[in-house]
This record gives structure tokens, C-alpha cells and sequence, in this order.
């Protein structure tokens, strides 16, 4: 147990390490070419504000909470710091540092899960982290990746957790949960897709039932106390832009049924995201949940993925608003299951009984095989060696049988 946790430790590392690289790469290439999005410079704005109202004491802070009710606070309380130094989105972008690490951190829990281990999960955990669709918006000051990073974030607390029974983890589930409904004035929706999920799973569970309910007040108590103090003060700002700009009469929306709503959503979302890679990212998300539906121990938290993704899509697929990035915690979790299928299986079967290899191992298996093959076969030609040999002796035995004996003669 102790070198499993040593070994995801080991994971996490390398992953948030090369998250990191990544992350200050792309920051630097953004800076060499400005910001496309407008949002940059209305949340450094806010920023900028809030960093005046701390100067004057937090109920100065909760008086610009109000001011800027119709934006969460999360992102630009945390920048206020940078903001004070200088407002520009160049600096403030670096307050995504954190949420870099917790999504790669978040990603190697996720895949630690559904069965990777050493460095086929440290790799896989890399790879989804850095994702290009994930850090085009991490290197933007905008509240879509933060979002994404607290909705991985939230299901790897959950998997920590073992289905509530955990304390602590079920307090660190409901503090993401909490934060997530501060990260961004949708973040609700985020967080009852996560719910939504979590609470088919917990029907699906039998046994422990107190414990179970004990985890879920914890994570309830948590959740509430961190995202009660901004809704309490600026909530009736944020549910009147909600319900304005989503599903009112504005420039953002239009009349549409709700197979156009959700056609328009799959457009959008492919065309931030890029077709071509949008394409890729869903065919690889498919087979990895269909790789891990097909063992116990992988099964589970694959569907609290897929679920959460696809309540998450139906969500925002209710409203015509296109907004930015509002996908982007459904494709954060569409990475991740990307990653898992392309990721080699161990060979131990630690991802289950049926492993099913990814394809650099069905491509190496194979190639072995082969070889074995053609060692085997003109081994059996020559009649000079110990294998030739062992074949012959054993006439009565079964093709897989006199294979297995040649192998062994071989080997020794």
C-alpha cells in the first residue's frame, strides 16, 4: 500500500511538472501575441477593483462582491494580490498557477481509479492535464479553466472519498463543490451535474449506509459554508443576469427548439475547441469508457465521469447563450477518458480481469508474438536444439500445449 501511494505520488508530481512546462510555454506564446478574448480585460477590471476594496477591509470587499454581482469572484479575489502590483492580463494570468496543479493532480487521481499506475499513469496524467484545449483557456484570466479544473477536482475527491465513507475526503469534495459554485456564475450547473452523478452512484451502493450519510452532510456543511458568503451578498445579481442572459430576451439568445438548442451547443463547443481535435478527443473519450466498462474496477468511476460530462452538456444545451468555455469542464473529463484509452494496459492486469490493451501495447504484444513464432518455427526445422527437441517427444500433445513447451525449453 505504502509503494502504491508512494508511486501516484510519484505520478502527480510528474504530471503537475509537466502541466506546469506546458502551462508557461503556451503563457509565453500568448504574451508574445495579446489576448483575443475581451472577457481578459473586463475580469481585470474586476480584479483591480477588488484589490482597492481589500486595502479598505473586507466590507469594502463585499460591497465590490456586489458591484461586480453578475461575474463570480473566485478568479479575481485571487488575483487581487497581482492586480495591486499591476492590472494588466498579462501578469493576472498567472493566478491559473493553482488550478494548473490541481487539474493535473485531479487527473492522476481519476486515472489512478480506473486502474493506471507508475508511469503509464504518469504519462497519461501529463498528457490530459496539458491537453491543448485545456491550456488555450489556462492561459487566458478567465473563469472557464478554473471551472474545469474544480469539476475534476471535485470528482477526484469523491473517488478519494470511497463513495463518502472518507471524512476528510468528503470535506474536500464539498470545498470543491463550494468553490466551483464561486468560480463562475454557472458554476450551479457544474456542480448539480456532479451532484447528479454522485447521487446515482451512492443508489447503486449497498451496505454503510450511516457512514455514508455522515460523508454526505460533511461534504454538504462544506459546500455551503464556502459558497454561502458571495451568493448571500451579490446572489440576486447573479440569478438576474442568469436568467436575462440565458433564457431572456438579449443580444446572447434567440428562440430555437431544443434539438436545435443542442445542436447549436455541439457546434459551438466543437468550433471553440477545434474540429479536428473536438473529433478526436470524443472518438478516444468512447473508447476509453467503453475500455473501462469492461472490468469492475474501472467501471464506476468512468460513469461518474461520463455522467457528469454529459449532465453538464445538457444543461447548457437549455440555454442559447453560446457563452466561452462553458463546456470546457465536460471536455476536461472527456480528456481524461482520451487519455485512459490511449494509455497501455499493465501488463499485471491491475485495470481488471479483460485487460484491453491500448494500442502501442496491442502493436508490441503482437510484434513479440511473432517473433516467438519464427524462433519457434525454425527451431523446429533445425532439429538442433533442446527446443526441436522437446516437440518431438511429445507427439501426442495439443498445438498450445507443444507451443507452451518449446517457449519454456527456450527460455532456459
Amino acid at each position: 500500500m505504502g509503494t502504491t501511494t508512494r508511486s501516484s505520488r510519484r505520478a502527480a508530481a510528474i504530471a503537475c511538472a509537466v502541466a506546469l512546462v506546458a502551462f508557461l510555454v503556451v503563457l509565453a506564446a500568448r504574451w508574445q501575441h495579446g489576448f483575443a478574448n475581451v472577457d481578459d480585460y473586463l475580469y481585470a477590471r474586476q480584479a483591480h477593483e477588488f484589490a482597492r476594496a481589500l486595502a479598505n477591509g473586507p466590507a469594502a470587499l463585499v460591497e465590490a462582491w456586489r458591484a461586480f454581482g453578475q461575474n463570480a469572484p473566485l478568479v479575481p479575489t485571487l488575483a487581487a494580490p497581482l492586480a495591486a502590483i499591476d492590472p494588466s492580463p498579462h501578469l493576472l494570468t498567472l493566478a491559473q498557477l493553482p488550478f494548473v496543479l490541481l487539474l493535473a493532480a485531479s487527473c492522476t487521481v481519476l486515472l489512478r481509479a480506473l486502474g493506471l499506475a507508475g508511469a503509464r499513469l504518469a504519462l497519461a496524467a501529463a498528457a490530459a492535464a496539458s491537453a491543448p484545449p485545456l491550456l488555450a483557456w489556462a492561459a487566458m484570466f478567465h473563469f472557464a479553466f478554473p471551472s474545469a479544473a474544480l469539476t475534476v477536482a471535485a470528482l477526484a475527491a469523491y473517488m478519494l472519498s470511497r463513495g463518502l465513507r472518507s471524512l476528510v475526503a468528503s470535506a474536500l469534495f464539498g470545498l470543491a463543490i463550494g468553490l466551483l459554485c464561486v468560480a463562475r456564475v454557472i458554476g450551479p450547473l457544474y456542480a448539480g451535474a456532479l451532484i447528479a452523478a454522485v447521487a446515482g452512484d451512492q443508489l447503486t451502493r449497498h451496505g454503510d449506509w450511516r457512514e455514508r450519510l455522515r460523508g454526505a452532510l460533511v461534504a454538504c456543511s462544506s459546500a455551503v459554508l464556502v459558497a454561502t458568503p458571495w451568493w448571500a451578498a451579490a446572489g440576486g445579481s447573479a440569478l438576474r443576469y442568469l436568467t436575462t442572459a440565458g433564457y431572456g430576451e438579449s443580444p446572447f439568445t434567440h428562440e430555437a427548439g431544443l434539438l436545435e438548442r443542442a445542436r447549436e451547443r455541439f457546434d459551438w463547443t466543437t468550433t471553440e475547441t477545434g474540429w479536428l481535435v473536438a473529433c478526436v478527443v470524443l472518438a478516444l473519450a468512447a473508447l476509453g469508457l467503453a475500455r473501462a466498462l469492461r472490468n469492475d474496477r474501472s467501471r464506476r468511476p468512468a460513469l461518474l465521469m461520463a455522467i457528469t460530462a454529459l449532465c453538464a452538456m445538457t444543461g447548457l444545451a437549455t440555454s442559447t447563450n453560446a457563452g466561452t468555455g462553458f463546456a470546457l469542464p465536460a471536455i476536461a473529463l472527456a480528456v481524461c477518458l482520451a487519455a485512459f484509452a490511449v494509455a497501455p494496459c499493465p501488463r499485471d492486469g491491475a485495470v481488471g480481469r479483460r485487460p484491453a490493451c491500448g494500442a502501442f501495447g496491442r502493436c508490441a504484444g503482437g510484434c513479440r508474438l511473432l517473433l516467438r513464432l519464427a524462433c519457434l518455427a525454425r527451431c523446429a526445422t533445425c532439429g538442433k536444439c533442446r527446443a526441436a527437441t522437446a516437440l518431438a517427444a511429445r507427439p501426442t500433445r495439443t498445438p498450445a500445449g507443444a507451443l507452451s513447451d518449446g517457449l519454456r525449453v527456450r527460455a532456459t
